[in-house]
């Protein structure tokens, strides 16, 4: 028979913003829903915060959920981390934990795949973003605009303008391996 791996027990706070209180409370309920069926761990405990008016941000609410949670292995605690993008992570036990290379393989290529989806996404954002500051300085300057046009255009200018930029340019050099 093999060794038995510890389950981990551990917490997670979860945040969310929003501009009204209900919306922040639908999107917390939403997150307790999709957790309930990430597959390898089980949800205990919730403790809910109400939703306050945020001090430093105009007009924004927010509201805490604190998850019990108890996972059969560190790939599947990755998973909830992942999937539920808590603010905080506090494991419980066991103190010391030994992972398999396989497991470690997984889950860092999970992350991987998190962190180039969200690369993706942002250049798409700052594309969009540069073409809606043209747009705009078109509209002010009094020109009709072709949007579609417009947009076809200066999305090639702007990937132009871009290429390169990802996660790797802006981590390169940050990062020290340890041996």
């Amino acid at each position: 028979m093999g060794e038995e791996k510890p389950k981990i027990k551990a917490r997670l706070i979860i945040e969310s913003q929003g501009t009204k209180a209900d919306v922040v409370k639908k999107s917390l309920k939403r997150h307790i829903e999709m957790m309930k069926k990430i597959k390898g761990g089980k949800i205990g405990d919730i403790k809910e915060e109400e939703a306050q008016q945020s001090k430093d941000t105009q007009g924004l609410w927010s509201a805490l959920i604190d998850v019990g949670l108890t996972a059969d292995d560190f790939e599947s605690l990755m998973a909830f981390v992942l999937g539920a993008g808590p603010t905080s992570i506090i494991i419980l036990e066991p103190q010391n934990l030994k992972i398999s290379s396989r497991e470690l393989q997984n889950i860092t290529n999970d992350f991987a795949n998190l962190i180039h989806g969200m690369a993706k996404l942002n250049v798409k954002l700052k594309i969009d973003n540069y073409i809606l500051a043209k747009l705009i300085e078109e509209m002010k300057a009094g020109k009709k605009v072709d949007f579609h046009d417009m947009a076809k255009k200066e999305a090639e200018k702007a990937a132009k303008t871009l290429e390169g930029e990802g996660p790797n340019t802006e981590l390169r050099g940050k990062f020290k391996v340890i041996k």
